[in-house]
């Protein structure tokens, strides 16, 4: 308690020291207009400093820096979603395939043309492609148990980053539909953001001492926030919940352009 008491403090001392060089800086700027007097551009460079004590200690600047950052280069990732189904009805082929098809016309998919299918009496993969022209895979697993049946629903996507969320929304629409009218004892959602080969790092403001960056080959982070699994490598992250709207957070809130220090 004390430590975080002194933190703040910390933090109140540097918000009012950079408050007080920037009130000063305009006042300077302001007088020398209205006086006619020539400004020393060279002494904005001051301001340096003040930017970077900003950047650091400021949570609402570095990640709407870095999230405008990753909206503009719009890097490449692979993103997995998939859900598990628990029931304890028996489902055919023929069955599973009439509720992807109710799916893919709720969604307005097709099927990629030149694309094989694979299926197996308890697998099944194609390639999908949304109205938009997005290409993407589609599996569906079943995996008998003693007394429930689990159905495992994949989708996975090489898209864009700017894409993830919207992708995220099509995999939700599609679920509905598929999992309408089926009995299920339970549910679990997972989703996989993989930066590996951008090369970004999901990592939040992470600090490593006393390792240095060039000795780290990688670093695994796992906890648990109100039902909401999340897992964080150095360039994936994957979460895992009941509930799909805890996920939201994950596909709004990740920040792919920190670095491992």
């Amino acid at each position: 308690m004390i430590g975080r008491c002194r933190l703040n403090m910390k933090k109140i001392f540097i918000f009012v020291l950079i408050s007080l060089t920037s009130i000063m800086t305009v006042i300077n700027i302001y007088n020398a207009v209205a006086n006619n007097i020539v400004i020393n551009w060279m002494s904005l460079t001051s301001l340096a400093p003040v930017i970077i004590a900003m950047y650091s200690e400021f949570d609402w600047i570095y990640v709407t820096w870095n999230k405008l950052r990753s909206w503009a280069k719009n890097n490449t990732v692979a993103f997995s979603s998939s859900f598990f189904v628990y029931t304890d009805e028996q489902k055919s082929y023929a069955e599973l395939q009439q509720r992807v098809s109710n799916a893919m016309k709720t969604c307005k998919f097709t099927f990629q043309q030149g694309v094989s299918r694979e299926i197996t009496s308890n697998y099944y993969k194609t390639g999908l492609k949304t109205c938009n022209g997005l290409n993407f895979y589609l599996s569906i697993s079943i995996d008998p148990c003693e007394e429930l049946n689990v159905i495992n629903v994949k989708l996975d996507y090489q898209i864009s980053s700017r894409t993830v969320k919207n992708s995220w929304s099509d995999f939700k629409k599609f679920r509905d539909e598929f999992i309408n009218g089926l009995a299920t004892q339970k549910k679990r959602y997972n989703i996989v953001i993989d930066m590996k080969e951008t090369g970004l790092n999901p990592f939040y403001r992470l600090t490593l001492k006393p390792i240095k960056a060039k000795h780290l080959d990688d670093v695994c982070l796992k906890f648990n926030e109100n039902g909401l699994n999340v897992e964080i490598t150095k360039n994936r992250i994957a979460a895992s919940a009941q509930d799909p709207d805890l996920i939201d957070k994950i596909i709004k809130q990740y920040i792919p352009l920190t670095s491992v220090y």
